[in-house]
């Protein structure tokens, strides 16, 4: 197992400037349903938060759920915070077929 993901001590929250973190929006219209994208800061990974900030698809999520959550989720409310991401349109139509990318990312990641 790699400790990489179970360990995220390594990094505070200030470790890296926000401008160098990719925040992306998924946007849906016209329902306005959004998902968030945001890159891994150590590789080339990509993970999926939900909109409440309370969810990361990441594995440092999965294995520090009950003692600490990861570094992602600060990262995001960081950036919503400084208005420092992209925004992605899709019309509602798309919303399974995205969804269904990101679930069958998120299993061939682990």
């Amino acid at each position: 197992m790699d400790n990489d993901f179970i360990n995220n001590d390594d990094f505070s929250d200030k470790s890296l400037s926000t401008e160098r973190i990719m925040l992306t929006k998924h946007l849906f219209l016209p329902s306005g349903n959004y998902m968030w994208e945001i890159q891994s800061r150590k590789n080339n990974s990509s993970y999926y938060v939900d909109h409440a900030l309370t969810f990361c698809s990441c594995k440092g999520f999965y294995y520090n759920y009950n003692r600490k959550k990861c570094y992602h989720l600060s990262d995001v409310f960081n950036c919503i915070e400084n208005s420092n991401y992209i925004i992605s349109l899709y019309e509602d139509e798309y919303y399974y077929q995205v969804a269904k990318r990101i679930i069958l990312h998120t299993i061939s990641s682990s």
